[in-house]
């Protein structure tokens, strides 16, 4: 199902496309992400933290941070896990600070049905140790 040698090559390219060079070539990104399964970016984020040291996703947070669109961003590291633990992450943030971030909350679990809502929350104490309540 994930292509370990393609997912190494994935992360090898992507690394020449930003890090390797000066300026990051976002098309690069969209393009060879957007094509993948969630399962083989996952792999190709594990490649790339195995190979670089460093993640992915952080590498896309730093470099993409000055005129990109934080949408698109956010779309990309989407990418790079699987659905439900992105959108505990994103519950995550929308309970972070003062207040609550009412719109996101009810965004992602208005839109889930019920297993998708217990699928979320599992997801969400597995990553953050309590329960999502």
């Amino acid at each position: 199902e994930c292509n370990m040698a393609a997912a190494e090559a994935a992360a090898e390219h992507l690394y020449t496309k930003g890090e390797g060079q000066w300026g990051t070539n976002e098309e690069a990104f969209i393009e060879l992400l957007c094509a993948c399964s969630p399962k083989q970016s996952k792999a190709i984020a594990e490649a790339y933290e195995n190979k670089y040291d460093k993640s992915l996703a952080g590498m896309i947070r730093s470099e993409f941070s000055a005129t990109f669109d934080p949408h698109l961003r956010n779309a990309l590291l989407a990418l790079l896990q699987e659905p439900d633990e992105w959108y505990a992450y994103r519950l995550k943030k929308a309970f972070k600070g003062l207040g609550t971030a009412d719109r996101t909350v009810c965004r992602i679990l208005g839109c889930a049905d019920k297993q998708g809502a217990l699928k979320i929350a599992a997801a969400f104490e597995n990553k953050y140790a309590k329960p999502l309540r």
